[in-house]
């Protein structure tokens, strides 16, 4: 039995032997050793057959190895052809290795597992390696070769099939896998969006928030600066006003120790009350106060009422009568004054302290001068309670319109009226000096009163 299975190249002579291999009891040439003893090689045909990449061994037989350069076919002379002590298969003269294109009887679309299964179904069997090949038994090969290869493609490609359809199922899983993470993937994108414009619509809130705190906030320094102004002009008009009242009290002093002044010159003077023809004390006032022209005073009617100066001393012991006993209103309706300017500017001075005397009542020289309106009794001016009652509505303005009026107008006898204030032109004691200068005057003006009087 042979060790070795001699090849030569296509076309050449020199014959070289490959171990043979033993593999489950059958010999065998690996193609690994093919190419290492002739590089390059692509087929080995043993005549025109092509024999797979592991062929079975030919023992006595030269195997003709082709090289992709070399010609598809060659003819060898005889002097080329496998030595008579070296026997021959009688398909060809030997095997041959090439480089040609896949022989025509081989399925070229196997892959490499199926192709190494197709090569190890083609096992040299030792009795098969051992037995002298003729062309009979060399188509018979040829048959058994092609049926083994087609049950060896059979099956591979069920086993193929299988294979593809399990990776196919589980390109499928993997595909439909990938495209849900994808799809969550793409969901997780959108929330990470939606979640960034949330963000960002927060953030513009919070910056217009931050915008209005800010406004706030400006406008509340700004009415705070407003308040602290106001606040200043507050004070500053608290000052001013208690600076006034200040002021005020201090003329109104002033006027009321100038009325004391007055009354004091009225009411002691030298004359006895039985010297005078008529009553000395008098008030003036307007008629209708309610149609009082304060632009053209004079046109206005007024009427002078007459004060009786009663007092504990004419009082009788027995008297039952109901008249006070101090001074009061004149039982009389009054007397219209005739020429109105010519009266002013005569008894100006002496109407003014008598009204203003009245209206507040002050005690002077222990003689008590009521207020006006304690004076208005049905028992002293007699007058019906309808009367009365218009009398006591009107009295107190038409007191204050002709006080208000004459406080304007400074009166002397023989000048023109000028219109400025009493308190700026007389002191206390210059009021009281010029009341006490009219003593002269008051007898011989009050008895010339008839004369202004209707």
């Amino acid at each position: 039995m042979e060790n070795t299975q001699s090849f030569r190249l296509a076309g050449t002579t020199e014959i070289q032997n490959i171990p043979i291999q033993y593999v489950d009891g059958q010999s065998v040439v690996y193609w690994d050793s093919i190419e290492q003893a002739f590089p390059g090689a692509r087929q080995v045909k043993n005549g025109n057959l092509a024999i797979p990449r592991c062929i079975k061994s030919f023992p006595g037989v030269v195997l003709d190895v082709v090289l992709s350069s070399a010609i598809a076919h060659i003819d060898v002379d005889s002097s080329a052809e496998t030595p008579s002590v070296i026997p021959t298969v009688t398909l060809a003269p030997a095997l041959t290795v090439g480089l040609t294109d896949t022989p025509t009887n081989l399925p070229t679309d196997l892959p490499s597992e199926s192709e190494d299964k197709f090569i190890r179904a083609l096992r040299v069997t030792p009795a098969l390696a051992e037995t002298p090949i003729n062309d009979d038994r060399a188509n018979t090969l040829s048959a058994g070769t092609h049926l083994a290869l087609e049950k060896a493609n059979e099956s591979d490609s069920q086993v193929q099939l299988q294979e593809i359809s399990a990776n196919m199922t589980q390109m499928i899983k993997l595909q439909n896998a990938s495209d849900a993470k994808q799809e969550e993937i793409k969901q997780l994108q959108n929330q990470a969006l939606e979640q960034q414009e949330e963000m960002m619509r927060l953030q513009n809130q919070a910056l217009e928030h931050q915008e209005e705190m800010k406004r706030l906030q400006k406008q509340a320094l700004e009415g705070q600066e407003n308040m602290d102004v106001l606040q200043n002009e507050m004070k500053q008009l608290q000052i001013q006003n208690q600076e006034e009242i200040r002021h005020m009290h201090i003329e109104a002093m002033g006027q009321l120790a100038v009325l004391q002044s007055r009354v004091q010159a009225v009411l002691t003077q030298t004359f006895e009350l039985h010297e005078y023809p008529i009553p000395r004390l008098f008030i003036v006032l307007p008629q209708d106060p309610s149609r009082w022209d304060a632009v053209n005073p004079f046109s206005n009617k007024l009427r002078l009422y007459f004060l009786c100066e009663c007092g504990e001393r004419t009082k009788s012991a027995h008297s039952k009568t109901k008249t006070p006993h101090y001074i009061h209103l004149a039982k009389h309706e009054g007397y219209e004054i005739a020429r109105p300017f010519e009266f002013f500017r005569q008894y100006g001075p002496i109407v003014l302290t008598l009204l203003k005397m009245f209206k507040f009542g002050i005690p002077v020289a222990g003689v008590v001068i009521p207020k006006l309106s304690q004076l208005i009794t049905p028992e002293v001016i007699g007058q019906s309670i309808k009367g009365l009652k218009y009398l006591k509505d009107n009295i107190i303005p038409a007191v204050d319109q002709i006080i208000e009026w004459m406080d304007k107008a400074a009166v002397d006898k023989g000048k023109s009226t000028e219109y400025v204030s009493v308190s700026e032109r007389k002191t206390a004691e210059g009021a009281a000096e010029e009341m006490e200068t009219k003593e002269a005057i008051e007898g011989a003006d009050l008895r010339n009163l008839n004369s202004f009087l209707q």
